[in-house]
């Protein structure tokens, strides 16, 4: 299952993520693309949590930015995801969550959001809420 973290960082930052060592931020919305195949709402809540061992490299750009979206689609993979947002020509962060794979990043970036929504939207990515959280 793949998942989206729609997050909104308030002013441009440079933040040192683990490994990729310090990169800078701009003002505006990122995209993350995750997967998980068990305990989705586990994770979920994690990356809402102050405290936390900071591990993954979303964990660090989550102490400066805040979630504002979650999306889910059972039918795609990370990878085949980020995909589609190479072919739209979205800004990326190099490296960024994709240390795993042959993907160049999992984290996306736009200054308006609207164009994230969209293709979110168009990709049949639906909405995921956990108890409290939106």
């Amino acid at each position: 299952m793949v998942y989206l973290l729609l997050i909104k960082l308030p002013k441009s930052s440079f933040i040192k993520v683990g490994r990729l060592k310090t990169v800078y931020f701009k003002k505006g919305f990122y995209l993350y693309i995750g997967s998980a195949k068990i305990n989705l709402s586990q994770r979920i809540i994690r990356y809402f949590s102050k405290d936390k061992k900071i591990f993954w490299h979303i964990d660090y750009l989550l102490k400066f930015g805040r979630i504002i979206g979650i999306w889910i689609n059972k039918n795609l993979k990370e990878c085949q995801t980020a995909t589609y947002f190479f072919r739209k020509n979205f800004s990326y962060i190099l490296k960024f969550g994709s240390s795993d794979c042959q993907c160049r990043s999992h984290l996306f970036f736009e200054s308006r959001k609207k164009n994230l929504l969209r293709l979110i939207k168009n990709l049949g990515f639906r909405n995921f809420k956990i108890g409290g959280l939106k």
